[in-house]
C-alpha cells in the first residue's frame, strides 16, 4: 500500500532530521549565523509548518492557505528549540494519522495550485525534500557552534 510506503519515508526523514540536530542544546536555540537568517528553533518549527500546511491542504477540505506571511511570522516567533521539536514529532504524527486513513487511489489525485502535481510525489516532496533542505542549513549552523552534528544516517 503506499500509505506504508509513505509512512516509512516520513519516520525516516524525521530521524534523519533529528539526528542531524541532536547536537544542539536548548541554549542555541536563537543562534542565526546572521542578521534576518532563521535561527536553529526556526529552522526546526519551519518544517513543521510545512507540514502541517500541506496536510491542512492536502488532505481536508480546506485548499492550501496562501497567508505566507502570517506562517512566516509565527515561524519568527518560535524561540525554543524544545517546543520546535514537539512541534515537528506533532506534525509527523498528524501526517501520519492522515495517510493512514487514504487509500492508493486517494494517493493518484492532482492536487491544486500552488502544488499542481500528483499526490503521492508531492507528499514525497513536502516531507522529505524539506526536512533535507533544513537539515543541511542546521548541519552548518552547528559546526558554527564548534558542535560536531551526528551523520543524519546513523542509528538514533
Amino acid at each position: 500500500m503506499l500509505s506504508e510506503f509513505l509512512v516509512k519515508q516520513l519516520k525516516s526523514s524525521q530521524d534523519f532530521f533529528l539526528n542531524t540536530i541532536s547536537s544542539f542544546d536548548e541554549k542555541d536555540s536563537c543562534y542565526a549565523p546572521g542578521k534576518d537568517m532563521l535561527t536553529v528553533a526556526q529552522h526546526v518549527y519551519s518544517v513543521a509548518e510545512g507540514i502541517n500546511w500541506f496536510v491542512d491542504g492536502a488532505f481536508s477540505t480546506n485548499s492550501f492557505d496562501s497567508d505566507y506571511a502570517s506562517m512566516e511570522k509565527r515561524i519568527k516567533k518560535c524561540e525554543s528549540l524544545e517546543l520546535a521539536v514537539k512541534r515537528l514529532k506533532s506534525a509527523v504524527k498528524r501526517a501520519i494519522e492522515n495517510i493512514e486513513m487514504k487509500t492508493d487511489a486517494y494517493f493518484s489525485k492532482v492536487l491544486p495550485p500552488p502544488i499542481d502535481a500528483d499526490m503521492l510525489n508531492s507528499i514525497i516532496w513536502i516531507f522529505t525534500d524539506h526536512m533535507a533542505h533544513h537539515r543541511g542549513s542546521l548541519a552548518v549552523y552547528a559546526r558554527n557552534l564548534g558542535k560536531i552534528p551526528k551523520p543524519c544516517y546513523a542509528e538514533k
